[in-house]
């Protein structure tokens, strides 16, 4: 029986894919690190951050709207920039500083601008008009101030004074009036649109963050979270409120203010001679003020959702559907096709759908230290972790929704190491000079190091991987490799690579088919590790083959990610795609492919990937004998509205059949653990109440889970 796996595009070695991979935020997924952001004056709100992301809501959303990656290869972001629709957005890459920008919210974007090399860094921006605003940042030895007044098109210099360190922002009250501030809190004023500029020296010691509604009028906030106002545009100031953390022009006299201290949120009409003040009970912290709509509504941020204010700050309301699910996971772990848990420092979660979905169980997580590569499950219930710091092991036997800390025997020179397990009881623990096995679900541990030659061992040992509880094989620096055929009793050693290839991550295809992959590149075998073959897979002087995070699907398919790319292969390592991916430094986790073609990954926030819709598509027999249940494709499809779904068990078990949507969501459960005989097996699934499209069914039993896709056409 042959079996749809998954449409992928077809790359080749040692270049890059033509066709550009679509990046987007899984359903209800909120970006953890909210840093750029702006504010609509109907309500809608879109932020982007530093992975290249941008996420957006609209009025009376119920979570975010699906994203899309606008600048891949982001090192960081500057300071972001909107008037009415527009939004100017600076950005880092290895290459220099690119401008985008977009004139619909931030729904679609266009590069305006490049820098000349890789020095030339954009700060940040100032808007006069949406198609007047001025570029700041730094060159190789100086400033960098441009003003453009047609959206971009084309750019003038304007002049810096000279400055003691380096520009760190510019603030435009009118087109002529403006600051400049260094990095060594220096400032200077211009009155002729920055034809001539002078040292402005009477702001408040340690202003950290000013702002003029008008040439006389400003407010100044200091490093010690002191409030000043000044009426004669900066000549003299008045202190008004200490333990401020943040605050805002309304409009004329009227300010606003938030202390997180003191918890309590401010409003004046007479710049803080008078004032009135809410404090916030029921909140551990007091929305920051993001953007003032009029002179009583108000939209503010606390941790990662959006509040807003129609009454002057008295009450506030969530703007952000409160159900949707937030966390920060540490680790992943995935058992099969769907199944799959994150942990992370308030607890553990489960998604049914092959992370497009999470959910949490309510358990709190005892491993939230320990790395991806050192949990392992061997099937669907039972599973190991070790803590990265200190020598715990915990053990799972429900499937990862109740962990248990349990002795050991293994020493204490494991750390950097990483954990596979081949079955329930049966595993493997490596580290950089030490190997050890298991064969009872990790409570007792035989070191094999012994075993393995000496010549591997001279340096570091990276990775592992085992098909089955014959062969295995490890992976060394320098090029050098150690295969097994006998469970570990005896291991040949071989080097495939010169002193640079540093093997990073090694995987069975196959007992034949084999590959290493090194800093620049994939050593293939198609003989069982006897003879190799490399090449090159760096497209770009940019891209660092050092696997991050992998997932292998079956005997064709497979990927891993990069700190900057997702690389890929549908033939079993023959050739390989490089596309550029939205990376988050240092947070690189849970990369998973499923069958239709669809994955995810964490990278600051969860972000998923089609490579489905691009081209060929795959097919693989699997053998019978290695099936203990069979799904087949519904019959007949499409269909409308009623279709039969028919399956195959060799032994008694317990049967779930779901039915989901393309975005994960559950759209119908036919059977809940319902315990059947075996044999064949048919249900009816009546689709008259759902709308037309592309639907997954899903068959899990204790063997492990299954799923087809379906057509309704109504």
């Amino acid at each position: 029986m042959k079996n749809l796996l998954l449409l992928l595009i077809f790359g080749l070695m040692a270049t890059t894919s033509n066709a550009q991979i679509k990046y987007s935020s899984l359903f209800n997924s909120i970006p953890i690190n909210l840093s750029n952001y702006q504010v609509n004056s109907d309500d809608e709100i879109v932020t982007i951050v530093s992975n290249g992301m941008i996420y957006y809501t609209e009025k009376d959303a119920q979570g975010w709207k699906s994203p899309s990656s606008i600048f891949p290869y982001v090192k960081s972001l500057g300071a972001v920039n909107r008037l009415g629709n527009t939004i100017i957005a600076p950005v880092l890459k290895d290459n220099g500083g690119e401008l985008y920008r977009s004139t619909d919210f931030g729904k679609t974007w266009k590069s305006i601008l490049k820098g000349e090399n890789k020095n030339h860094v954009f700060v940040g921006t100032q808007m006069f008009t949406e198609q007047k605003f001025i570029l700041y940042g730094r060159k190789t030895v100086s400033s960098l101030l441009q003003k453009t007044e047609d959206g971009g098109a084309t750019w003038v210099d304007i002049p810096t004074p000279e400055l003691s360190s380096t520009l760190g922002t510019v603030n435009f009250i009118t087109e002529q009036v403006g600051f400049l501030i260094d990095m060594s809190n220096k400032y200077f004023k211009t009155n002729d649109g920055g034809i001539t500029w002078s040292e402005f020296i009477t702001f408040p010691d340690n202003t950290t963050a000013f702002q003029f509604s008008s040439i006389d009028k400003g407010i100044a906030l200091t490093g010690n979270q002191e409030l000043f106002e000044t009426s004669d545009g900066g000549v003299t100031w008045n202190s008004r409120l200490n333990y401020i953390y943040n605050a805002q022009i309304v409009k004329g006299d009227t300010l606003i203010a938030t202390s997180n201290s003191q918890k309590k949120f401010y409003y004046t009409t007479d710049r803080f001679v008078t004032k009135t003040e809410k404090e916030f009970v029921e909140f551990d912290e007091v929305p920051e003020i993001l953007k003032v709509i009029n002179d009583s509504t108000f939209v503010g941020k606390k941790h990662n959702n959006f509040f807003k204010t129609t009454d002057r700050g008295q009450n506030w309301t969530s703007i952000i559907d409160k159900s949707t699910v937030l966390f920060k996971p540490s680790i992943f772990t995935w058992i099969n096709d769907t199944l799959g848990y994150a942990f992370s420092g308030d607890g553990v979660y489960k998604t049914t759908t092959g992370g497009f979905n999470w959910e949490a169980t309510g358990t709190s997580s005892p491993i939230g230290g320990i790395v991806e590569k050192l949990i392992s499950f061997g099937d669907s219930d039972y599973g190991i972790a070790f803590h990265n710091s200190g020598n715990d092991l915990y053990r799972t036997s429900n499937g990862g929704k109740s962990w248990a800390r349990i002795s050991h025997s293994i020493g204490d020179n494991y750390y950097n190491r990483e954990l596979t397990m081949i079955s329930a009881s049966k595993g493997w623990l490596l580290s950089r000079a030490g190997l050890a096995q298991t064969a009872d679900s990790g409570k007792t541990w035989t070191s094999m190091y012994d075993k393995i030659p000496a010549d591997i061992k001279k340096n570091y040992l990276e990775t592992i991987d085992f098909l089955s509880e014959t062969h295995g094989i490890i992976g060394g620096e320098d090029g050098w490799v150690a295969i097994t055929s006998d469970g570990g009793t005896t291991w040949t050693s071989k080097q495939i690579g010169s002193k640079s290839n540093d093997i990073h991550l090694v995987h069975y295809f196959s007992e034949q088919v084999i590959i290493a992959v090194y800093t620049s590149g994939v050593f293939r075998s198609e003989d069982g590790g006897v003879t190799w073959e490399s090449s090159t897979l760096s497209a770009s002087e940019n891209i660092y083959l050092e696997p991050r995070s992998k997932t292998f699907l079956n005997e064709k398919v497979g990927a891993f990610l990069t700190t900057k790319s997702l690389v890929y292969t549908v033939d079993a390592g023959k050739t390989w795609s490089i596309e550029s991916a939205p990376i988050f430094p240092g947070s690189i986790l849970g990369l998973y492919l499923n069958r239709d073609g669809r994955g995810v990954f964490y990278s600051g926030a969860f972000v998923s990937f089609e490579l489905g819709e691009l081209t060929t598509s795959i097919e693989e027999e699997i053998p019978p004998t290695k099936r203990e249940f069979q799904l087949a494709q519904n019959y007949p499809n499409p269909f409308n509205p009623t279709t039969t779904i028919s399956f195959t068990l060799k032994q008694f078990d317990s049967v779930s059949l779901s039915v989901y949507s393309v975005d994960g969501r559950l759209v119908s459960t036919l059977m809940s653990n319902e315990n059947l005989s075996s044999g064949s097996h048919q249900v009816v699934f009546d689709a008259k109440s759902l709308a037309s499209g592309v639907y997954f069914y899903q068959l899990k039993t204790s063997q492990g889970i299954l799923s087809q896709k379906m057509t309704l056409i109504k």
